[in-house]
């Protein structure tokens, strides 16, 4: 942690009424239904030279999706602008991107985000051609934060229109994929009727769908936003509305995140090769949601032997616990077993939690889930691409014990034999205190002329910081966009 946060609490006469950004906490009064939720998804821009676009129409373009992403309750926040992303992004630079140059992107868009201060968020490159050779607007892979698009001419839409494209393909980073639920229109329950869910890449056949395959839609169904929703930690900053007189509150997130390089391993399959991992959670959960994603798809006429794990030191310090894959004070070891063929059926996922200290080992409630990672264009030639497989789990906090409010982690791929592949992160449990925090001692809504306290927290020592009161700055100057 970069310096000493202070805390500074001030009383002000508010003349507008104050609308409360994804960063706001204040006393939640009731537990029920939320009246309103919002998510902040920070966004870093590359802009490529022979993109043909410029700061301001990226920016534009990214108003445009707010619009269509505010009725998911999503909205994107320019945190950072690469014109040009300069050396190191995995390409080139010509802004024709092949398939192996996307990977790359995709590893290093990760890596960039992981060294913001939230470490999450998604990262936005503006091409001259998203796939080489074909002119497509936009490609993502299902759960990676890293987009890829270009801008569209003025006959297709202009800034509108790639706001869409913007707009759709992070749908498919929400994991709006092959197959998902679009709406139960018979209300049978069943989603099995034609057009109930997405085909097999990912989009949905409603004239009106932000998610068909022209990406011209306007609107997400509640079903797709239900599944959006379910993904909005792994990538944003969020709050919610418990009583419509109460200001929201910051939903006490917990985060651990790890993008890896890519062919760094030392197996002989891409599978024991690793590339992210995601750990996610509330205060208040009894669970905590992993994510590890490796680079390879899983062979479907071989037999496989892979072990995946997360080494947690859970007191933060070398005295208790064993040495794992190179790391001292592992506590506790989460195995992700996973063996068998494919094809003959005998495929098989097992989890299970090794109290290293006791040497005791006890199965995970819940069975992970393998799923195949695909690439999304944003045209109907070509078709998805398998890319990568991802291993889902839930993880009951208890079967952890974490102690220490930063816990240092160790993810491996490897098999029975060895492990192939490392990468280390923190699992921060009080990483909701760590963000930029606006907290209100009033009562219900502010009243207009009134003194209202608050509580700003969480800035360093001496940091500038503006304050926006429903799209007004403290001395009443309009901010439009804000």
């Amino acid at each position: 942690m970069k310096g000493k946060k202070f805390v500074a609490i001030m009383s002000v006469i508010l003349m507008v009424m104050v609308a409360l950004p994804c960063i706001a906490a204040g006393p939640a009064t009731a537990q029920g239904q939320p009246v309103a939720r919002g998510t902040t998804i920070p966004v870093i821009i590359n802009l490529y030279p022979n993109s043909g676009t410029n700061e301001s129409e990226a920016r534009e373009a990214i108003e445009e999706a707010n619009k269509l992403l505010k009725r998911a309750d999503f909205t994107l926040r320019v945190v950072k602008v690469n014109d040009p992303p300069g050396a190191g992004n995995g390409d080139n630079g010509d802004g024709e991107f092949t398939r192996a140059e996307r990977e790359n992107m995709r590893t290093f868009g990760g890596q960039e985000l992981n060294k913001t201060p939230n470490e999450k968020g998604i990262k936005i490159s503006f091409g001259k051609e998203p796939i080489d050779g074909t002119n497509t607007k936009g490609v993502s892979v299902h759960r990676d934060p890293t987009i890829i698009v270009r801008e569209s001419t003025a006959a297709e839409g202009g800034a509108a229109d790639t706001g869409q494209t913007i707009a759709h393909e992070l749908g498919h980073v929400l994991t709006l994929g092959p197959g998902h639920k679009v709406e139960d229109k018979n209300g049978d329950g069943d989603y099995d009727d034609p057009g109930e869910r997405a085909d097999g890449n990912g989009h949905s056949d409603g004239a009106d769908h932000i998610m068909q395959e022209t990406g011209k839609g306007n609107k997400f169904t509640p079903d797709q936003i239900k599944e959006m929703q379910s993904h909005k930690y792994k990538h944003g900053k969020c709050s919610t509305q418990w009583e419509r007189n109460y200001p929201a509150t910051k939903d006490e997130q917990q985060f651990g995140a790890n993008t890896d390089n890519r062919g760094d391993h030392s197996g002989t399959s891409p599978i024991y090769d690793l590339h992210q991992v995601f750990l996610t959670s509330l205060n208040d959960s009894d669970s905590i949601d992993a994510q590890i994603t490796v680079s390879g798809v899983l062979p479907v006429n071989e037999e496989i032997d892979a072990i995946y794990s997360l080494g947690f030191d859970i007191d933060n310090g070398v005295g208790t616990g064993v040495t794992y894959a190179g790391y001292n004070g592992i506590d506790r070891i989460v195995y992700v077993n996973v063996t068998g063929n494919i094809s003959l059926g005998t495929f098989n996922v097992t989890g299970e939690v090794k109290d290293t200290v006791s040497g005791t080992n006890v199965s995970l409630p819940e069975t992970p889930v393998a799923e195949t990672e695909v690439e999304f264009p944003n045209i109907a030639s070509p078709n998805t691409t398998p890319v990568a497989t991802s291993f889902l789990f839930s993880i009951p906090k208890a079967m952890l014990n974490l102690s220490a409010a930063e816990a240092p982690v160790v993810a491996t791929a490897g098999n029975s034999t060895h492990i192939y592949d490392t990468g280390d992160f923190v699992f921060d449990s009080e990483r909701w205190l760590k963000d930029p925090t606006f907290t209100t001692f009033g009562t219900g809504v502010p009243t207009p002329g009134e003194n209202y306290p608050f509580e700003i927290s969480g800035l360093e020592p001496n940091d500038p910081f503006d304050l926006y009161l429903d799209n007004f700055s403290a001395d009443g100057v309009e901010l439009s966009g804000q």
